[in-house]
C-alpha cells in the first residue's frame, strides 16, 4: 500500500452490477459493451469449455463457475474462440483463458491510457491492505510492542489516556519513565 493503509482492488460487485443477468445478456459489465465481441465470445468459449451455460443468471451459477469466469482457468488448457472482428471478418484461435479480473489486472498495468485507466478504475473499490491491515506501516514496525501496544495503538489513544499509559511505563531500572 505504500504507506497509504489501503489498496485498489477488483471487485466482483462492481464488475457484475446485476447477478440476474447471464453472461448473454452482459452480466460482465467491462465485457457488455458493443466493443467488446471478442469478449463476449471468449466468455462465450470459456463457458462451453469448461461447461458453464451461457444463457443462465449470473446468481445461478455456482460458485466454481463463477470464480472460474472471474480469475480464469488453467492457463494451460486452450480453448476454441471465434468471433467476428470489426471489418466483419470471421476468426478463430486456440488460447488460454485468463478470466476477466486477471485480464482487467494485466491491462491496467499495462495501458498509458489515463481514460484506459479511469474506466479500468471503475471495477476497482478501495479495501483495506491486508500486510497492514491498514494501520500505514509495515509490519517489522507494528512488531515492536511496549507494554503489548504498538505504536499504532499508542497514536489511537486519547491524549489523557496516552499520558496515562506513558507516566504508568517504568525503565531499565523499575523506576517510573514519566514525562513531565
Amino acid at each position: 500500500c505504500t504507506g497509504l493503509g489501503t489498496q485498489m482492488e477488483f471487485d466482483p460487485e462492481l464488475i457484475v452490477p446485476d447477478p440476474e443477468l447471464s453472461l448473454a445478456d452482459g452480466a460482465i459489465q467491462p465485457w457488455s459493451s458493443d466493443t467488446s465481441t471478442y469478449y463476449q465470445a471468449l466468455l462465450e468459449a470459456a463457458g462451453h469449455h469448461y461447461g458453464i451455460p451461457f444463457q443462465t443468471p449470473w446468481k445461478q451459477l455456482s460458485r466454481k463457475q463463477q470464480d472460474i469466469i472471474l480469475y480464469g482457468g488453467k492457463r494451460e488448457e486452450a480453448i476454441r474462440v471465434r468471433y467476428v472482428n470489426q471489418q466483419g471478418m470471421e476468426r478463430e484461435y486456440q488460447t488460454g483463458y485468463e478470466g476477466v479480473i486477471p485480464n482487467l489486472t494485466r491491462r491496467y498495468s499495462e495501458t498509458t491510457s489515463d481514460w484506459m485507466r479511469a474506466q479500468i478504475e471503475e471495477m476497482m473499490s478501495e479495501r483495506p491492505c491486508p500486510t497492514c491491515g491498514g494501520k500505514r506501516l509495515k509490519p517489522h514496525a507494528l512488531a515492536v510492542l511496549v507494554n503489548a501496544m504498538s505504536i499504532f495503538d499508542i497514536t489511537r489513544l486519547p491524549i489523557t489516556k496516552m499520558m496515562d499509559w506513558v507516566n504508568g511505563l517504568r525503565g531499565i531500572n523499575g523506576k517510573p519513565a514519566a514525562l513531565h
